[in-house]
């Protein structure tokens, strides 16, 4: 992940990356893991969804999928450069999306069922991803725009499924609506065989 000069791979390690949050959960294996493991699985895809939209129009507009060819989005297309810095906050786990709660839980299931150690290991590299993230964020919203790049006209479609994508990441942050939560928690018994 930190090493990645594709960003089509580099959003593809990210993912990598929360498939083991979810492993983690399951691994816990206790109700508030997996409850956490399948909350994960649904705002990952949310967040992961609406960056590989943006990623798409970026590979686009700049002709290039290298992310060192990739710099000044916010001069070039300042709506589309404030959605990406939020989706990577977003996805890397920062408040108030719901990646933050659902890394939360799951963290939390490991230092509640004794894996003291694993749950510190992963903080440790869940602070590495978001610093590899962070870093390539800044060269690419905020280096200097490329020789002969103009301001680009916003694709309003796919900035209002962005939008979207955020609004429920938001909502998953701050208050994971009831039906959800029942069916999270439904589910969280029924994989452990009925016992809370």
């Amino acid at each position: 992940l930190l090493l990645q000069h594709d960003i089509k791979r580099l959003l593809a390690y990210s993912s990598v990356e929360n498939m083991g949050i979810v492993a983690l959960g399951i691994g816990a294996g206790t109700p508030l893991g997996l409850y956490g493991a399948l909350l994960h699985l649904i705002n990952h895809a949310i967040g992961k969804s609406g960056l590989f939209y943006l990623s798409g129009i970026l590979i686009q507009q700049y002709h290039s999928k290298q992310i060192l060819r990739i710099h000044g989005i916010i001069n070039t297309s300042p709506v589309l450069g404030g959605l990406f810095i939020a989706l990577i906050m977003a996805v890397s786990g920062m408040p108030p999306f719901g990646i933050f709660l659902s890394k939360f839980v799951v963290i939390k299931a490991m230092f509640t069922n004794g894996s003291i150690l694993t749950g510190s290991a992963a903080l440790i590299l869940l602070a590495g991803v978001f610093a590899g993230l962070v870093y390539y964020l800044f060269k690419m919203v905020f280096g200097a725009v490329p020789t002969g790049m103009e301001k680009k006209n916003t694709q309003w479609g796919i900035v209002l499924a962005v939008i979207v994508s955020m609004l429920l990441l938001t909502v998953t942050g701050l208050q994971v609506p009831a039906w959800l939560d029942r069916l999270l928690r439904s589910a969280s018994e029924i994989v452990m065989g009925g016992n809370r």
